[in-house]
């Protein structure tokens, strides 16, 4: 038994897990969970990272290239340096 696919936002629903999402230009990484509307309106096969995702906080859109999500979202979150301090609060 390998690992569980997980290709599509049904995939992903049907083993309770969220998208990540991150926007490069403001640096805002959140989880998507709530996938029940994005099936409805995309279908469950599509991929994550080819949905038309855009930052709340700075406008920023996915097929500009400034925002990741799935696995390119994860790739690049862990290429990045990890800061040592209090998390602030914007």
């Amino acid at each position: 038994m390998g690992k569980p696919r997980m290709d599509s936002i049904g995939d992903i629903r049907r083993h309770g897990c969220a998208i990540p999402v991150v926007c490069v230009d403001c640096g805002r990484a959140v989880e998507y969970g709530d996938l029940g509307p994005l099936i409805l309106r995309f279908g469950s096969g599509k991929r994550p990272e080819h949905l038309p995702w855009r930052c709340s906080a700075c406008g920023a859109r996915a097929r500009d290239g400034r925002v990741l999500a799935g696995v390119w979202a994860r790739d690049w979150l862990l290429s990045q340096p990890v800061s040592r301090g209090a998390p602030s609060r914007s």
